[in-house]
């Protein structure tokens, strides 16, 4: 008769039914692991009878797959819920089973879903399920254990593309669907497990892990769900191979995961990993193997697996592994175990031993709860609505804190929201919108409230909003920012009529709001046809729109004004002094410089005197190491272009032959550094410059340098940072690179070498670049001391005969001493001139910023000219803008990938006559390298198709040469310059910096080729191009065509910028619809009463003033309020206390010193 969990006492199982009758021949009714595929359709109640297999004794484990690669093993996060739905009608339906894995190896990159992975799945067919596994499996795929191909893989794997599953998001899946199982009837206490990680897996990362550390992954899946939000988890584990002695072996891997076991193991790690509160809970081993599939031998090796954990299992404290299944039984895949009599021998042998799990060999241990905990139970549900309206939800939230929420008070618990865009910005709404939901009674820990009437109102945006809903006990704290998990929804906003305005077909413009108002009231005789679209002017951060005849702007909400007009010639002309005194500072710089390399020259005709003393002491122990020289890639020293610090990862006087043999154990020939130096600051060489371990990426193009040590928390010492310094010097010289070839392995790869430390914290980084431009000054400083070549003066030969052959010995070995001091002279005077050019480059690139800052001030002069006269004018259109300077752009065309024989043809540029808008049409977080490297290697091309790329944050690159006739748009390539704006605009257009910069770019360059407004066109308006490129959104909805036409109108009409009469100082405090900041108020009296400033609770009158004084933390004024300040370039300090007392002691201190501010002068 089944047990009440349908499980089983003993440890042994199979992954797929079929081989159950080997354990209950022998007695030993072990584990069952089956694997389905459900979908997430809510409406899909298609189950599976696992009776059968629970009835007669075997224990069941049923993994819960979303779908499989490319559908992802969860779905999209917005289909969560659904998911969880589906979960709960399979289970409800579904008998013979009690135990429920969510998900698979969800760190692994082809385990996440695909954006068309949103359809429904298809319902469940029966009780043969083979049939829907695909006919491959991810498994097979040498990314799938990551962490152990760095430096032998390509730069693209299946999935990377794709957006990952973060620990957080993960945990949001499984507690919905956790809940889902449990509400149903005769399944309140299921066990619904956390799925198993990938080991060996570092694919994801994110903030807090940015090693893709696996063991950290799992261990933030159980931190974010605690306790009392988990039932078990499982695990996958196996080893390298199929000796037996890898069961127990204790090798871990190199560096940055030295610290974790490189076998079996391994499941130690994550058991070790697990929270204390945490290890009475279940744990499964659901699929262990050798990596490879089955031979069949009876090894012993599946004797020993099973015996490793009745070992750990026996050990008092240890928390129970109740199940380990070998993977797998069915012959769906090469790992199959049916017929293969020697390995089920091996299992049989195990089964005789008759191995338990132990019930309550470990005691739950009383978590220890936060104080600030929200769990939303349930709410929200605003998928779509339009901008300024007011929408009303409700919540039901659970306190999982220690503290009680207190429903009035001076720091009261309310529900409130946020908004951002696309790009992660924040979107505001008016203060008096910003709505506070209060509870309706003190909610106590472990308690669960409903809270009605949840008011928020849409921003006056749209597109895709992502909306984070988060409970904040008003002037203290969000309770996010103690570590709760906020509930975030996102949001379709469509624009409202209000938003979408009066087309003026005349001009082609829009006016919207308050403008149209104005536009209507006072007529064209006043106003005349408006001349750009509404903007936010980056100088006053006003909403402003020019007319004709006039400039209005709003400087309050709904309210118009004239703008200042004269006020702009007078910034320009403040500009313009600002920019004469930049000129006369780079002069200053140019003849210093002028200076230095009459210096140098001086030096070398004085005979060379300046003389490069730069290599420092090496020992070449290259061949005292193990080294397979034969098995190295050999390339030329021309191809090196990177100098590549590493840490070694280990303690600092580890034995470098040991180091060389955990390397050959990874699979290199040999040690993989060229240089390491030691915790003395010896420098030892390693391998020739010619060799390298892998000819790809940073190990085909760079000279590998470690430093003994981890540099996690602590930073090189003196003596190995100089001579790291002195090493790089001198290469750098040898090499002829500049200074910014020297880079971490981890700006190329994923990795945590050369540590922490490297780029954050004390960033060792920045300490190395200095000591070797000290090198270089001082080995190159005019006038050094040169040291003698050879120390010891020649012998006085011993008299020989004329002629005789000790004379001609004698000869030879003072010619070959001449001949070194002449080959070192000449080694001197090439740096020397390598410097002399480095300082004359240096002194170009001055000349240059100077011809731009002459030009800039040439460019307002004409400016200044021109608003005078449109002064003088009085009506009528403005004088035409001065022409378009480029855009700030990244020019990266000789950067990305080419075809190795393929090139593309070139044209002049006065054949260019259309410009055709492309989207990427895929996650457009995915570097530009991979964009180039997809066009090369898979679909063949000479390069890159498009000559410039635009990011979500504005910055531009250019790709290719506006000359190169690229693969773009088909049969219309030889007129075309393409321009990508980086995401899929299917089902919403670009965020607004986006299109800022692609209107930037464009209208510069119709303005450099004379291209006409009507040869801006989308790829799926070029003749013979059946696409849906630049999205759907280009043309229909929001047509984002229109949108980046009226900014290139804008940015060609070149309307400068109005600042407006500032307020001196500004002290902000937080103001709520029926709450305010009454104690950091009374807190600020004595120092409102000392200093006199503009004292108020409004962000936008704020936003006038120089100087801005917050008081008080950021549950008051928010963060986002902060940086919207910053960026109206206001100087902004934040005084704020540990609590009310101390922010009063802070002001007070500050009113007695007579000082206005912490961090300002004044």
């Amino acid at each position: 008769m089944a047990r009440p969990l349908c499980d089983s006492e003993f440890i042994y199982g199979l992954h797929d039914s079929g081989g159950e009758e080997v354990m209950r021949a022998a007695r030993r009714p072990g584990w069952i692991v089956f694997s389905e595929r459900i979908g997430s359709n809510p409406q899909d109640f298609g189950s599976r009878d696992y009776s059968q297999w629970s009835d007669a004794d075997f224990g069941v484990i049923v993994r819960l797959n979303h779908g499989y690669e490319p559908e992802g093993t969860i779905p999209v996060s917005d289909s969560y819920q659904d998911f969880a739905r589906r979960c709960g009608n399979f289970v409800r339906n579904s008998s013979g089973c009690h135990i429920w894995i969510i998900g698979n190896e969800m760190n692994f990159a082809a385990e996440r879903p695909a954006p068309t992975s949103r359809r429904a799945m298809r319902p469940p067919r029966g009780v043969k399920r083979e049939a829907d596994e695909p006919a491959w499996s991810p498994r097979e795929l040498p990314d799938r254990f990551s962490a152990l191909q760095e430096g032998r893989r390509s730069g693209r794997s299946r999935g990377a593309d794709r957006d990952p599953i973060t620990p957080e998001m993960y945990a949001r899946c499984y507690r919905l669907c956790r809940e889902a199982i449990h509400a149903q009837p005769g399944h309140e206490d299921d066990q619904v497990l956390v799925g198993p990680v990938a080991p060996w897996n570092n694919q994801t990362t994110y903030p807090g892990n940015e090693s893709g550390d696996w063991v950290k992954y799992f261990a933030d899946i159980l931190a974010n769900l605690g306790a009392t939000q988990c039932d078990g988890f499982a695990l996958h584990i196996y080893t390298h191979g199929s000796d037996p002695a890898l069961i127990t072996s204790d090798a871990v891997m190199e560096a940055p995961f030295q610290d974790r076991h490189y076998h079996f193991a391994a499941y130690r790690d994550f058991m070790q990993a697990v929270p204390q509160t945490m290890r009475h809970l279940p744990a499964y081993i659901t699929e262990t193997g050798q990596i490879d599939e089955w031979a069949d031998v009876n090894s012993g090796w599946v004797k020993a697996a099973y015996e490793e954990i009745e070992s750990w299992n026996k050990q008092k404290g240890n928390q129970q592994i109740r199940a380990l299944t070998l993977y797998r039984w069915s012959r769906h895949d090469k790992w199959y175990i049916d017929g293969k009599p020697e390995v089920v021998k091996d299992f049989k042998e195990a089964l005789g031993k008759g191995y338990k799990w132990r019930v309550d060999a470990v005691k739950p241990t009383p978590p220890q709860l936060p104080e600030y905990k929200a769990a939303f139970v349930q709410g929200g549900g605003l998928h779509a609505a339009e901008a300024g309206q007011t929408l009303v939800t409700h919540f039901v939230v659970r306190n999982e804190g220690a503290k009680t929420w207190s429903k009035g008070g001076r720091n009261p618990v309310r529900l409130g929201s946020t908004w951002q865009n696309q790009a992660g910005e924040p979107v505001t709404v008016p203060p008096e919108s910003d709505f506070r939901t209060p509870l309706p009674k003190d909610v106590k820990a472990g308690e669960t409230v409903t809270i009605q009437g949840v008011k928020v109102m849409i921003p006056l945006a749209d597109g895709n909003l992502r909306l984070t809903w988060d409970l904040v006990e008003e002037g203290v704290t969000w309770f996010a920012e103690q570590g709760s998990s906020p509930f975030v929804e996102i949001v379709n906003v469509t624009p409202s009529p209000e938003m979408q305005g009066y087309f003026e077909p005349v001009t082609k413009k829009w006016v919207r709001g308050p403008f149209l108002e104005a536009y209507r009231q006072y007529g064209l005789e006043i106003t005349g046809y408006p001349l750009t679209d509404q903007y936010v002017d980056e100088d006053s951060h006003l909403n402003t729109q020019y007319f004709q005849r006039v400039a209005l702007e709003e400087p309050k909400a709904g309210q118009i004004r004239l703008r200042l007009v004269g006020q702009e010639a007078l910034t320009a002309q403040t500009e313009i002094d600002g920019l004469n005194a930049d000129i006369a500072r780079l002069t200053a710089d140019i003849d210093q410089l002028h200076r230095e390399i009459q210096a140098l020259k001086d030096a070398m005709q004085n005979g060379g005197d300046g003389s490069v003393t730069l290599k420092p002491a090496i020992e070449d122990i290259t061949d005292q190491l193990p080294r397979t020289a034969k098995d190295f890639k050999r390339r030329q020293s021309s191809a090196i272009k990177y100098l590549v610090i590493n840490h070694t990862g280990g303690p600092a006087d580890l034995a470098i032959d040991k180091l060389a043999g955990y390397h050959r154990d990874r699979g290199y020939p040999g040690l993989a550094y060229h240089y390491v130096i030691d915790g003395n600051g010896a420098i030892m060489q390693t391998n020739p410059w010619t060799d390298t371990v892998s000819d790809q990426g940073y190990l085909g193009e760079g000279l590998n340098i470690a430093i003994a040590g981890k540099f996690d928390n602590e930073i090189p010492n003196e003596k190995q940072l100089r001579a790291a310094a002195q090493l790089c010097a001198w290469l750098l010289v040898e090499l002829r690179l500049l200074p910014d070839a020297i880079q971490g392995v981890s700006e190329f790869v994923s990795t945590g070498s050369p540590g922490a430390q490297w780029l954050k914290g004390q960033r060792y980084k920045d300490k190395l670049l200095a000591y070797v431009e000290e090198a270089v000054d001082e080995a190159t400083k005019p006038g050094t001391p040169k040291p003698p070549v050879d120390p010891k003066p020649d012998p006085t030969p011993d008299p020989v005969e004329p002629g005789s052959a000790a004379e001609l010995t004698a000869l030879r070995e003072k010619l070959q001493r001449r001949e070194s001091e002449l080959a070192e002279a000449q080694t001197r005077l090439a740096a020397m001139e390598r410097e002399l050019a480095g300082r004359d480059d240096r002194l170009a690139s001055m000349q240059s910023q100077l011809d731009q800052q002459v030009a800039k001030v040439a460019a307002q002069q004409a400016e200044i000219n021109r608003l005078k006269a449109a002064l003088q004018q009085g009506g009528g259109e403005l004088p035409a803008a001065p022409p378009l300077t480029a855009p700030a752009m990244h020019d990266i065309t000789d950067q990305l990938v080419k075809h190795e024989t393929l090139r593309y043809a070139t044209r002049k540029l006065n054949k260019i006559t259309h410009i055709c808008i492309h989207h990427s049409a895929a996650p457009a977080t995915i570097p530009i390298e991979n964009v180039a490297e997809y066009h090369v290697k898979d679909r063949g091309w000479p390069g890159i198709g498009y000559h410039y790329y635009i990011k979500p944050d504005g910055a531009t690159y250019q790709t290719n040469r506006m000359e190169t006739i690229s693969y773009q748009v088909s049969d219309n390539n030889s007129y075309t310059l393409g321009v990508c704006v980086a995401g899929d605009f299917t089902y919403q257009p670009p965020p607004d910096t986006q299109v800022d910069a692609a209107a930037r770019l464009v209208a510069w360059l119709m303005q450099e080729l004379d291209i006409p407004d009507a040869n801006i066109m989308g790829h799926k308006e070029f003749p013979k191009n059946d696409t849906s490129c630049p999205g759907e959104t280009w043309l229909k909805k929001v047509t984002w065509k229109n949108t980046l036409l009226d900014k290139i109108r804008s940015v060609r009409d070149g309307q400068n910028g109005y600042v407006g009469q500032r307020i001196g100082h500004y002290v902000l405090f937080w103001q709520r619809t029926d709450t305010w900041a009454q104690q950091d108020w009374e807190a600020a009296e004595t120092y409102i009463g000392r200093f006199r400033p503009t004292a108020g609770f409004s962000v936008d009158d704020a936003k006038t003033a120089e100087y801005v004084t917050i008081v008080g933390g950021d549950a008051g004024v928010s963060f986002d309020a902060e940086r919207t300040l910053q960026g109206a370039g206001c100087k902004v300090e934040r005084l704020a206390g540990k609590d009310f007392a101390d922010t009063k002691r802070i002001l007070d201190d500050l009113a007695a010193s007579g000082r206005r501010f912490l961090t300002f002068p004044g």
